[in-house]
C-alpha cells in the first residue's frame, strides 16, 4: 500500500534520489492526476498555471516530461500546447509523440478487422441515458459518468457482451477505469510507455519517476525499476503497487513546483 507523503517531502525524496547530476523522467497522466477528473472529458482543461508549470519543467537540461493518457493524440496536443515540449503518448501508450514532433505507434495492430466489427456493434446500440461511447484510434471507451447510477450495470453488461460476441480472434482485452469501461488489443497498456522512454534515454540513466490515479496506471508503476518512484494519486486505502501516494491534484502540482524549484 502506498505511504501518503506531503507534496514537500515526496519532492525531497525524489530530489535526494536524483542527486546533482542524474536525469529525471516524469511519466504523468493527465486526467485525475494533472487536472480533477470533470462529468466530460472536454471540460477537464489545462489552466495556465499548469502550462506554465510543465514549461519550466522540460525548459530543465535535466529533466524530461511525458504525458501519458488513455486520451486521444489530437485531443492531448490540443489540451497541452502540440508538440514541441513534451512527449506525448496517447491512448495509454497505443501512440507516442516525441518532442521534435515524430509520431510512432507503440503497438503495431493487426486485428484482421475484428476492430472495425466492434465499432460498429457498439454503434448500434441503444445505451442508457447519460451512457456514451468514445471512439479512439485503437480503443473504444464507454463513458458513464453521466449516467444514472440503476443504469449503470446495464451498460457494462451491453458493452461487454458487445465485446464477446465480436472479437473473433479474441485479440482484445476489457479495462475497468474510474466511470469507463475501455476495450483495447491486448498488450496495450502504459508499461509500454516505461520501456519505451527508458531506451530512449538510455544514454543519461533516468530517474523515472510514474504518477498516476487509476488501475490503468498500475501497468507502469509495475515496469519501474528498484530506487524508481511509482505515485498514487488519490484514495490512500487502494491496493496500489505504487510506494508513494500524494492526495490530489493540487498535491501533484505542489510536487512539481517542489522538484523544479530544489533540482540544480
Amino acid at each position: 500500500m502506498a505511504t501518503l507523503h506531503s507534496p514537500a517531502q515526496l519532492a525531497s525524496l525524489v530530489l535526494g534520489a536524483l542527486g546533482p547530476t542524474r536525469h529525471l523522467a516524469l511519466l504523468l497522466d493527465y486526467d485525475g492526476t494533472l487536472v480533477p477528473i470533470e462529468r466530460r472529458p472536454e471540460l477537464a482543461k489545462a489552466d495556465p498555471e499548469l502550462r506554465m508549470l510543465l514549461d519550466r519543467l522540460v525548459l530543465h537540461p535535466r529533466i524530461s516530461v511525458a504525458v501519458v493518457s488513455g486520451r486521444a493524440l489530437d485531443d492531448l496536443r490540443s489540451i497541452l500546447g502540440g508538440d514541441g515540449r513534451f512527449y506525448l503518448f496517447a491512448e495509454h501508450g497505443a501512440v507516442g509523440a516525441w518532442p521534435d514532433g515524430k509520431v510512432r505507434p507503440l503497438l503495431e495492430q493487426r486485428d484482421g478487422g475484428d476492430f472495425e466489427r466492434i465499432r460498429l456493434r457498439l454503434k448500434d446500440i441503444v445505451w442508457p441515458e447519460g451512457v456514451w461511447v468514445e471512439e479512439k484510434q485503437l480503443a473504444l471507451a464507454l463513458h458513464t459518468r453521466e449516467a444514472r447510477r440503476p443504469g449503470v450495470p446495464r451498460a457494462h453488461e451491453l458493452f461487454r457482451q458487445a465485446v464477446l460476441e465480436t472479437d473473433a480472434s479474441n485479440r482484445f482485452a476489457i479495462l475497468a477505469g474510474k466511470e469507463v469501461l475501455e476495450v483495447r488489443p491486448s498488450g496495450l497498456n502504459k508499461g509500454l510507455v516505461v520501456e519505451c522512454l527508458r531506451d530512449r534515454l538510455a544514454d543519461v540513466s533516468p530517474l523515472l519517476v510514474a504518477v498516476g490515479d487509476d488501475c490503468t496506471d498500475e501497468d507502469a508503476f509495475a515496469r519501474l525499476n528498484p530506487g524508481d518512484f511509482a505515485i498514487w494519486v488519490g484514495d490512500p486505502d487502494r491496493e496500489s503497487a505504487a510506494g508513494w501516494q500524494l492526495a490530489d491534484p493540487h498535491g501533484v502540482r505542489l510536487f512539481l513546483h517542489g522538484v523544479i524549484t530544489g533540482i540544480s
